[in-house]
């Protein structure tokens, strides 16, 4: 299995836009990092991390849409998080996810893409979402 297919199957992303879903989840678990690597910054980067990871996940436009999205992630235990979900922090998987989404995602701008499945990235095809039932190779 190559790192691609490896980062669809742990993380739960079958059709769509996945390079797109991949990249959002990579800058999510940095932010989370960087904030949580912060805590003990007198410089205000802790509260300048925080705003940025705010407005990445859009808690100010649409913060049930971005609760659900913490959901998942706590769910794929990628995040944890103390009294309450939005000062989350990557677990020891999140960071090893972020580790294989730092390595792959340089690279997802020059793969070919299948129009037909609105940018995703050229992979097997998913013959049910969520449980692969049937995998061959997808033509471009």
């Amino acid at each position: 299995m190559n790192l691609e297919d490896e980062l669809e199957d742990e993380l739960k992303v079958c059709c769509g836009p996945t390079d797109d879903v991949l990249e959002h989840m990579r800058k999510t678990l940095s932010l989370m990092k960087q904030r949580s690597d912060a805590t003990s910054s007198k410089d205000g980067t802790y509260e300048r991390l925080a705003a940025e990871l705010d407005k990445h996940l859009g808690l100010g436009t649409s913060p049930a849409v971005g609760y659900v999205y913490l959901y998942h992630l706590a769910e794929l235990d990628l995040i944890e998080h103390g009294c309450g979900i939005h000062g989350s922090w990557p677990t020891q998987a999140g960071l090893q996810v972020l580790t294989k989404l730092e390595a792959w995602l340089p690279n997802a701008s020059s793969r070919n893409r299948r129009p037909e499945c609105n940018g995703s990235l050229r992979r097997a095809v998913r013959v049910s979402c969520g449980r692969t039932l049937v995998r061959r190779d997808a033509p471009i």
